[in-house]
């Protein structure tokens, strides 16, 4: 676990990891602004996805506002179907699915 919540939601490989879970199409709260890996599960597929750092920035960057904000970084909202190009196929791939996207954008390092 990080030392603060802030940072994200666990640790892997020494960077900050954001951990989502959707009940619905809508991922909430996404905080570009941290520039981490994030790792969502969609409850009613049972779908994992891992999406690297600059891709999420990329997402909210076409937004023109944020979710309860009017900075799209620091909070915004993904349709989790527009990740499929970051579906995991296995949970058991999450782990290296994980440390794949942490080496395809470098993110703050835990210290």
């Amino acid at each position: 676990m990080p030392p603060k919540s802030g940072y994200g939601d666990a640790e892997l490989g020494g960077t900050y990891v954001e951990v989502k879970k959707a009940t619905a199409a809508t991922l909430n709260q996404v905080r570009a602004v941290k520039y981490i890996p994030l790792v969502a599960f969609h409850e009613p597929s049972d779908t994992w996805y891992v999406v690297p750092a600059h891709i999420i920035v990329c997402l909210v960057a076409t937004k023109r506002r944020g979710q309860h904000t009017e900075n799209p970084f620091e909070s915004a909202t993904l349709n989790i179907f527009s990740l499929g190009k970051y579906q995991v196929a296995h949970e058991a791939d999450l782990k290296m699915a994980t440390l794949n996207a942490i080496a395809e954008s470098p993110a703050r390092r835990a210290s």
